[in-house]
């Protein structure tokens, strides 16, 4: 191998590290910087508020909250909503919602 050549296999190399080095950094970065922007100020609760007709809808609602399951986690529960006014003969469609988590 020539000098020359060895020269640039190095370069490579090096500017392969380099990038590497810059997207782990990126990806650990980013990620606290959006976390911090998340967290920087309080909520303004008056200015929050709930859509028209929100009560009515609501109160067609039965809420169970914290229903334990079967994991490996014994503090992981569930919250299910069911209408009060279902058919029971009737399937229900379902929506399952799974947060991952991150707080």
């Amino acid at each position: 191998m020539t000098p020359l050549l060895i020269v640039l296999i190095v370069l490579v190399v090096l500017a392969g590290i380099a990038l590497l080095a810059a997207i782990a950094l990126l990806l650990e970065v980013l990620p606290r910087l959006a976390a911090k922007k998340l967290r920087s100020g309080p909520v303004d609760e008056a200015a929050l508020s709930y859509p028209e007709g929100y009560d009515e809808l609501r109160a067609r609602v039965t809420v169970q909250r914290d229903l334990p399951y079967p994991s490996r986690v014994p503090s992981n529960k569930f919250d299910l909503y069911l209408p009060k006014d279902a058919d029971k003969a009737q399937p229900l469609p379902l929506v399952v919602w799974i947060h991952g988590g991150g707080f």
